[in-house]
């Protein structure tokens, strides 16, 4: 059985609470977005309840946050969840602050149990190699597969 997976993506450089981190982040990974997370509930609401690894929460956790879409694109993609990792196997996950240097510097050593947003969310698809995967290239994979709904 198919279930629609939405994903999140954060505008690095439009967004009303950008950082100077999200500027940094999506230069450095050569995107307009610095963030993304697994939007868990109905897309259409006023919160959103997502899961992924954020730094701020200090690694892979769930969280309750404002659907301001003008800040967020957000793609629907049909995946078979019974190839997923599960949630519970990653939660707790610490953040690789190395580790998103390793998504663009393949040789560039990191926490092997350690997680950044774009390789939390290519290890929950299924994707080969999710160490290898930023926020750019996670983005590019989920538009070529998925339809943008926001």
């Amino acid at each position: 059985m198919e279930n629609k997976v939405h994903i999140a993506f954060y505008k690095a450089f439009d967004a009303s609470g950008r950082t100077f981190w999200d500027w940094l982040i999506a230069k450095l990974d050569g995107s307009d977005t610095s963030h993304c997370e697994i939007i868990t509930n109905n897309v259409n609401s006023l919160w959103w309840e997502v899961e992924g690894c954020h730094a701020m929460r200090g690694g892979v956790s769930k969280a309750s946050i404002l659907a301001s879409k003008q800040d967020w694109r957000v793609y629907s993609i049909q995946e078979n969840y019974s190839n997923l990792e599960p949630y519970t196997v990653l939660e707790g996950t610490k953040y690789d602050w190395p580790g998103t240097i390793k998504t663009k510097i393949e040789w560039f050593p990191h926490f092997k149990n350690r997680t950044v947003c774009s390789t939390y969310i290519a290890r929950r698809i299924g994707l080969k190699r999710p160490w290898s995967v930023g926020v750019k290239d996670l983005e590019d994979h989920i538009a070529s597969i998925g339809t943008r709904i926001i």
